[in-house]
């Protein structure tokens, strides 16, 4: 199924809930009986919880010289649970916080494996004992093995992650327990995004290439259960021209045939719950500079001389940054939040009221992103857009389809990513295992 809808209008719990239910009724069937969590989670110490996690798994495997968790020849156990995928830790996190808060008696398994949260292995050698420094490579090789267990489907019923650290898993499976992760659902959550970045679509094209390949001729095991799994692609904008110039539903069709494609009425549209008010800044010199990240930094500045708490949310901040800072904002104890564009895309803001672009959205898609941080599930939001020369063109566009009540469809554009791939074909490009920005390639 392709699902397509505003921002704002529920699309996660959409295939969350019915997600969740099929595992409970697993559970019961198997006559499963809840188990206590392996970790509790709550706001004040979800970082530390992977930090353990991360120490007892890494000294687990220094003891044990890292023996892998499971072997199978088929697939011996039922078919079940998920794989979730999306393209930042942050999104991930989201997922992981509402699937727990729909699970009150914490019997769903859900690990995630993203490179900073269970990949992360603190590597600290004992020199009383002799240990040495290790090499960057040999720190990756355990960070990896500490995700490629976690990902073991005995221990598992929702998997999230994303495309660059599951393709590492796949291909590590592959070499000794090739059927060990056996989903009933994989969603890719935000599609049009992971399928316009070239990096990522790249990896996302491997994982399709294992579990939505059904010619039985390779693997007559896989491609029997492949054609099992329902697959779930999730995003608020479908690009016109996706890899090479290719619709990106047509493309997905091609992937997966008889796919069923539902899509609200309100897709390319902003919610009509906004307030949106358009100032042009052609004639004023006010803060500009020659990046983002300086803009970020001197509205910052500006805002703090007006004693008015901000903080700014941008890539250069971290992972920690960024979750610190969004918890926050979140728990409404920081007014305002000075973003890049990372922030514009599927992040729960229900106490947004005020969207504020101070540098225009590059392309309608953006812009819908964006000003869909604010008037989500039919409340009352507003937009202020500052705009300069540059932006007219976009601006003039977007304001006559709002005053006509008419879809951006036609102004939908989207960067290109790959060639034309399909999961049954080589990739020419590829991305090495131990590439140093394996981590930035999933912000």
């Amino acid at each position: 199924m392709i699902l397509t809808s505003e921002t704002g209008s529920g699309k996660t719990l959409a295939y969350l809930l019915p997600i969740l239910n099929q595992l409970f009724q697993y559970k019961d069937r198997m006559n499963a009986k809840p188990k206590a969590a392996r970790f509790k989670m709550n706001k004040q110490n979800e970082e530390q919880m992977f930090l353990s996690a991360a120490e007892i798994t890494y000294m687990s495997q220094k003891q044990s010289q890292a023996k892998r968790l499971s072997f199978s020849k088929g697939y011996t156990d039922e078919m079940k649970g998920a794989i979730i995928l999306s393209y930042s830790k942050e999104l991930l996190s989201q997922v992981y916080v509402q699937a727990r808060t729909l699970d009150l008696n914490e019997r769903i398994l859900i690990n995630r494996v993203t490179s900073q949260l269970q990949m992360k292995t603190p590597i600290s050698p004992d020199k009383e004992k002799g240990e040495k420094e290790m090499t960057e490579t040999e720190q990756f090789e355990i960070q990896l093995k500490n995700a490629v267990n976690n990902a073991s489907w005995k221990i598992t019923d929702i998997l999230l992650a994303t495309p660059v650290v599951m393709s590492h898993i796949i291909e590590n499976k592959d070499k000794y327990d090739p059927y060990d992760i056996n989903p009933a659902v994989i969603v890719i959550d935000e599609f049009d995004e992971l399928l316009s970045n070239s990096a990522i679509s790249a990896q996302l094209v491997k994982i399709l290439r294992k579990y939505a390949t059904f010619n039985s001729d390779s693997d007559p095991i896989t491609a029997q259960q492949n054609k099992k799994r329902q697959f779930i692609f999730t995003g608020a904008t479908i690009p016109k021209s996706i890899m090479n110039g290719h619709d990106a539903i047509t493309l997905i069709q091609d992937w997966i045939p008889n796919i069923q494609h539902v899509k609200t009425d309100n897709l390319h549209r902003t919610s009509p719950m906004l307030q949106v008010e358009w100032i042009d800044l052609e004639r004023s010199q006010l803060l500009r500079a020659n990046s983002i990240k300086k803009v970020i930094d001197k509205i910052c500045e500006a805002l703090k001389k007006a004693e008015i708490k901000n903080l700014p949310y941008y890539m250069d901040i971290g992972l920690l940054g960024r979750q610190t800072t969004l918890q926050y904002f979140q728990n409404k104890k920081l007014p305002v939040l000075v973003c890049s564009n990372i922030a514009s895309r599927g992040l729960d803001t229900m106490n947004v009221e005020h969207v504020i672009q101070f540098e225009f959205a590059k392309t309608a898609g953006d812009y819908l992103h964006r000003v869909g941080r604010a008037g989500r599930l039919g409340q009352k939001g507003f937009v202020t857009n500052f705009i300069r020369k540059i932006d007219y063109e976009l601006e003039q566009k977007i304001r006559e389809l709002d005053q006509q009540n008419e879809s951006y469809d036609q102004i939908i554009n989207k960067k290109k990513g790959l060639g034309t791939v399909s999961p049954t074909q080589t990739l020419q490009k590829k991305t090495g295992k131990n590439s140093k920005n394996d981590d930035d390639l999933l912000d």
